[in-house]
């Protein structure tokens, strides 16, 4: 379930801090987000505000994991429930508990996305290092330590910012700056490696591919990110949609992260320069917004878009905190 969790995690910052545990029922209005101004990792539950109110008062679980950019919510058939993380230490950290069950310092440069594979391997996206990274961390199955499963396998993709694994399709899509390309797991455990399939994905439409999520109501589609707008990918006809439903609300110009979640309603960033907070004059604020859009279906055509702001946080991506594949 997308965030079905009744967990009260104890009060503190090593580990998962919640107000009261998250909302239960199958379709919460949870998102994760990384607060670039705390290092913290944040998910949010919307059921408990009301519009206008202060974002922070949604907050429902914290975890310490320095600043990060790519963030998954997983309920994984190897390690169990995850947070995923790929920032300068990415790390796969159990959940509620917060206790790191992998990390690294070596995840590439820039790194933006974070996916487990079934196997329970770890593939990274790395932008300015225009490459797939993917670590094997289902060694620690057989008793290797975090120490001992830091080699990797680099696969490459030029400005790699997205990566999201397809169990239908049994494909890992990966977007870059010029393409959305698929690729195969080739072996098994610690022998599994992942190879870019030819001819299928498609060339986008326009640069600089950003943010990449599943349709949680329709595993066709996959919704990504380029420079001037939201776009989505019809996996069956390999062609990209500018003028999806309700795409007047949801899409915009340099959009950092974006995702819908069982119910339809989406979750939408772009930045603002982060004001309310200590970035406001720091050249690194163009890219944090403090403000996430909610476009929520009012009826099964008319969809609605509500602000809400944070006023201590500065954001990059968000995420649907959803513990499906889709």
């Amino acid at each position: 379930a997308c965030g079905d969790s009744s967990a009260d995690t104890s009060t503190g910052t090593e580990t998962g801090s919640s107000s009261g545990g998250l909302t239960e029922g199958p379709e919460p209005n949870q998102f994760m987000a990384c607060d670039q101004e705390t290092g913290r990792i944040i998910v949010y539950d919307l059921d408990r505000i009301e519009p206008g109110e202060d974002l922070d008062n949604a907050i429902v679980w914290t975890y310490n994991g320095g600043y990060a950019a790519g963030l998954k919510y997983r309920e994984d058939t190897v390690f169990g429930d995850v947070i995923l993380i790929a920032g300068t230490t990415s790390a796969i950290v159990s959940f509620p508990e917060g206790k790191v069950i992998w990390s690294t310092r070596n995840p590439g440069n820039n790194p933006h996305s974070i996916e487990i594979l079934p196997s329970g391997n770890i593939v990274i996206a790395n932008s300015t290092g225009s490459c797939l990274r993917m670590f094997n961390t289902s060694a620690l199955l057989s008793g290797k330590t975090i120490q001992e499963t830091q080699d990797y396998k680099d696969t490459v993709l030029e400005g790699a910012h997205g990566v999201l694994w397809d169990p239908k399709y049994n494909v890992l899509w990966a977007l870059g700056n010029t393409w959305l390309i698929a690729c195969e797991r080739v072996g098994e455990g610690e022998t599994e490696s992942i190879s870019r399939i030819q001819g299928k994905g498609s060339r986008l439409p326009s640069q600089w591919g950003h943010d990449l999520a599943p349709d949680y109501t329709d595993t066709r589609y996959l919704y990504l990110t380029v420079g001037d707008s939201v776009l989505r990918y019809d996996k069956d006809t390999k062609t990209f949609e500018k003028d999806f439903p309700n795409a007047d609300k949801i899409s915009h110009d340099n959009v950092k992260g974006v995702g819908n979640n069982l119910n339809g309603h989406f979750f939408v960033i772009y930045p603002n320069g982060g004001p309310g907070t200590s970035w406001e004059k720091d050249d690194k604020a163009e890219w944090c917004s403090d403000t996430i859009y909610y476009c929520y279906m009012r009826t099964d055509v008319l969809m609605y878009k509500q602000a809400y702001k944070s006023s201590t946080g500065a954001f990059y991506k968000i995420r649907t905190f959803c513990g499906q594949y889709q």
